[in-house]
């Protein structure tokens, strides 16, 4: 399956682009033109600058998880590492799908305090993290052995 390198390559943005394209367009219809509180609601609902939201998707439900969350595109897909909930776990999930549906993820360390400050990102195809070890004090690195 292909990936995606940019958001304007996932097809359900491609979609709403058109969607929203068409709804500007009907709004400039002769009809609605002089409707300007309609016209103005039209344009509102069908946006695409991000000031409207989808539903939220959750990647891991354990009480805390998500701190110091970094998002990026790996291989086409959406990828967070984060600080991982009560067990203070450096974490890393990755989508499934380009479209963030279904995620799969594990602990990439969980020897105590680890996962602060984490950073993501791709190097050679890979993707790796780096994240504080908040019990001996030290930077870490760390990256999938296999693909």
């Amino acid at each position: 399956m292909a990936g995606i390198e940019r958001f304007e390559g996932i097809v359900a943005w491609q979609e709403v682009r058109e969607l929203a394209n068409l709804v500007y367009e009907l709004a400039k219809k002769r009809s609605l033109s002089n409707d300007f509180a309609l016209r103005n609601q039209l344009r509102r609902a069908s946006d695409s600058t991000g000031s409207t939201w989808g539903t939220p998707l959750t990647v891991d439900s354990i009480r805390f998880a998500g701190e110091y969350a970094k998002l990026i595109v790996a291989n086409g897909f959406p990828a967070i590492a984060y600080r991982g909930g009560v067990n203070q776990d450096a974490m890393f999930v990755m989508a499934k799908d380009n479209g963030g549906a279904t995620w799969q993820g594990r602990a990439v360390d969980s020897e105590g305090d680890m996962g602060r400050y984490v950073s993501l990102a791709i190097v050679n195809g890979r993707p790796c993290i780096a994240y504080r070890d908040g019990t001996n004090q030290d930077a870490l690195f760390a990256y999938p052995m296999t693909e």
